[in-house]
Formats: structure tokens, C-alpha cells, sequence
């Protein structure tokens, strides 16, 4: 594969453009955004990888340096499956990437979860006092639209930190142990 050199602040993807390539940085970083977050990609990570169940990316990628990537074209998982059987370094890195970024996503979600309870106590709290003080000035409070459709399950629901230390761990295995050979059916 021949390298592709992008200078920084080169938008790579932008949500909603086709899935037809996957991108192995070599040397540089790219900015990952999406609602709600972004991430950091860099060497030996792979653009791409968390939308290969998808015709279109939905992840915005943009260089943050300069960067030197190797591109293998991708129309389909039979492609994919092709590429990494015929290349086992190439699926370790993969692998490898593919375990990072899982892992920076689930740090994500727990930190949402968190900003979420905290923003929902904010807000009971708030609507405790705003009735308080109605009550004690002899006004009648006003409802707050949805607060009975909320769904406090949701936020008292804990992530799965067993699964994110799953994938942390599978990353740390591939990564220390270079002598681990993919096995693909």
C-alpha cells in the first residue's frame, strides 16, 4: 500500500459520506467527532474500523497534524476478511485498534452516564425548590412538561464497567504479546 500524506486540519470524512476505504495512520493524529464527543486516533490506529457494519460513516475525522496514512479499499466485510487472512500484521493492528477505540468509547459513555446523573439531580433538585418556594409564597407551581414521562431506571442504570475492562484487557494481551497469530474461520 502506498502512503498518503494529508496536512492538518484536513477533513478525512465527514458523516454521511460512503464507506469505501479504511485508513491506517502511520505517523500523525486525527480529531474523531461525533455528537456528544470525540477522540483522539493516532499511530496504528485504523479510520474507519467502527463503521465497517455501515455504508456510510457517521464519524467526522479530520487531521489535527500532518499525517501519513495507508489506505485499503473497502466495499464489504468479504474485502475486510480478505485483507486480514492474507495479511496477519495488518489484522493485528487492526485488532489492536479496534480494542482502543472500543475502550475510549465506553470511557465516554461512563462519563455521559455521569454528566447525565448529575445533570437529572441538578434538576430534581431545582424543581424541589422552585415548588418550595411556590408553596411558601401561595403560588401554584407550574408542571414541569415530561417530568412525569422521565425515566429515572434509565439513569440509575450502570454501564457495564466489566466490559470495558474486557476490552482493555484483550488490548493489553494483543499489544504485549506480538507473537498472538489472528485465526480467522
Amino acid at each position: 500500500m502506498a502512503g498518503i500524506d494529508l496536512p492538518q486540519k484536513t477533513v478525512i470524512y465527514q458523516a454521511g459520506q460512503p464507506m469505501t476505504a479504511l485508513h491506517l495512520i502511520v505517523s500523525g493524529h486525527v480529531n474523531v467527532t461525533f455528537p456528544g464527543g470525540k477522540y483522539t486516533l493516532g499511530k496504528g490506529d485504523v479510520i474507519g474500523l467502527c463503521e465497517i457494519n455501515s455504508d456510510v460513516h457517521f464519524l467526522n475525522y479530520t487531521t489535527i497534524d500532518n499525517i501519513n496514512m495507508l489506505t485499503y479499499p473497502y466495499t464489504n466485510s468479504d474485502t475486510l476478511m480478505d485483507l486480514l487472512q492474507k495479511h496477519p500484521d495488518v489484522a493485528r493492528l487492526f485488532l489492536v485498534s479496534s480494542f482502543r477505540q472500543m475502550n475510549r468509547l465506553f470511557n465516554h459513555c461512563d462519563e455521559s452516564e455521569l454528566l447525565s446523573s448529575d445533570l437529572f439531580s441538578q434538576l430534581m433538585k431545582y424543581y424541589i425548590k422552585y415548588t418550595t418556594f411556590c408553596t411558601r409564597y401561595r403560588i401554584s407551581p407550574e408542571s414541569l412538561p415530561g417530568y412525569d414521562s422521565l425515566d429515572t431506571g434509565a439513569i440509575e442504570q450502570s454501564s457495564n464497567v466489566w466490559l470495558s475492562n474486557y476490552y482493555l484487557g484483550l488490548l493489553q494481551t494483543v499489544s504485549d504479546n506480538s507473537n498472538i497469530r489472528i485465526q480467522w474461520p
